[in-house]
């Protein structure tokens, strides 16, 4: 999948341009936001605050481990 092009964001109080400091913040988020749901979607199981209805249970055996993602 392709990534979209950033562009100046209007919000109810400013506008957020990609190469300002409140925009390269937005970026940062909006990628690390990315990585942690890519990473829920891929754990099948459920643990604290992570809890899926399709997999309701913990599996320690597969998934007591750290997640690592790259772009």
């Amino acid at each position: 999948a392709g990534r979209a092009k950033l562009r100046s964001t209007e919000t109810a109080s400013a506008v957020v341009h990609p190469d300002t400091p409140d925009g390269r913040s937005l970026r940062r988020l909006t990628t690390v936001s990315r990585l942690i749901a890519r990473a829920a979607l891929r754990r099948t199981e459920s643990r604290g605050a992570h809890f899926r209805a399709d997999y309701p249970t913990r599996d320690d055996e597969r998934w007591k481990v750290h997640v690592i993602d790259v772009k």
